[in-house]
This record gives structure tokens, C-alpha cells and sequence, in this order.
């Protein structure tokens, strides 16, 4: 699966557009959408204090440093694939280190498809795109890459 290169300019520049929100609270805003709208992954983040049930707020996410740490890897986890995703070799290696980690701390290849859906629609609510924008379509490829690419590295 590769993206085209109109696919390749509409991430690109997106992302460009989305720098202003900042790699803390674009990875806060990951999660508060993960732990609200996945919340049966709380349990993978136990570590980080994260409650069990009920709502989470985003400024509890705010006031929870294990948890910035986490968002901070997470954008900056994205960002480095939307700067490499031409460079397979770099893809491949980054790929690789994400399987692993994920699998050893005993995430399922299924919990990634809870993701698509959240970035997606941080990306649409920060950029005001309707749902169908071609945007959001190189977008879902994009992350059908890294999601693949991290799975195909599960042992």
C-alpha cells in the first residue's frame, strides 16, 4: 500500500496546518478521544494512572506528566511518519520498533483500529474538513500504512 502523490501533498500540507496545536496537546487530544471513545483500552494504561471508568477530560489528561510523556511520543511518533513516509527503509525501521514495543506492552493488532477514527477526526475538527475531503481519505491511507507496517512486526 503506498500513498500517490496527490495523497503524499495533501498529508504533507495538512500536517503543516496542524503544527500550530503543538506535538503535547495533539497527542492529549489522541488519547482523550481513545480513552472516551475506546475506553475497554484503558486497561493497556494502567501504569499511567489512567481512571478505569467514567469520562476522561482532556485537562485531566493535561495534569497527568506520564501522560504528556506518552502524547508527546505519540505526535512525534506521527510526525516523523509523515516526514519519512516516501523512505521505506526509514518506515520499515520505525515500523519495526513499534511492533515490538506494542506488542510487548500487550497491545492487540485490533486496538489500532480504534485510532484511525480519532485522528481522523482531530484532523477534520482542527482543519474544518467535511467528512468525505480527500484529505481525510489520504489520511486513512496513511495511517492503514503505519498501522499495517506496525502489526506486520507483532512476533
Amino acid at each position: 500500500m503506498t500513498l500517490t502523490n496527490e495523497q503524499l501533498q495533501l498529508v504533507g500540507d495538512s500536517w503543516k496546518e496542524l503544527k500550530p496545536v503543538g506535538m503535547k496537546e495533539f497527542g492529549l487530544l489522541i488519547y482523550h478521544g481513545l480513552f472516551n471513545d475506546a475506553p475497554q483500552v484503558r486497561y493497556l494504561f494502567q501504569q499511567l494512572n489512567v481512571p478505569q471508568d467514567g469520562e476522561i477530560t482532556a485537562e485531566d489528561l493535561r495534569n497527568n506528566p506520564k501522560m504528556i510523556g506518552l502524547a508527546m511520543k505519540t505526535a512525534s511518533s506521527i510526525a516523523k511518519f509523515v516526514e519519512n513516509v516516501e523512505d521505506d527503509e526509514e518506515v520499515e525501521k520505525m515500523t519495526t520498533h513499534l511492533g515490538k514495543f506494542h506488542a510487548e506492552k500487550n497491545v492487540k493488532p485490533e486496538h489500532f483500529e480504534h485510532l484511525a477514527p480519532i485522528l481522523l477526526k482531530i484532523i477534520g475538527n482542527h482543519l474544518n474538513l467535511p467528512e468525505n475531503s480527500p484529505t481525510l481519505q489520504a489520511w486513512a491511507q496513511a495511517y492503514g500504512i503505519l498501522k499495517d507496517g506496525i502489526v506486520s512486526h507483532y512476533p
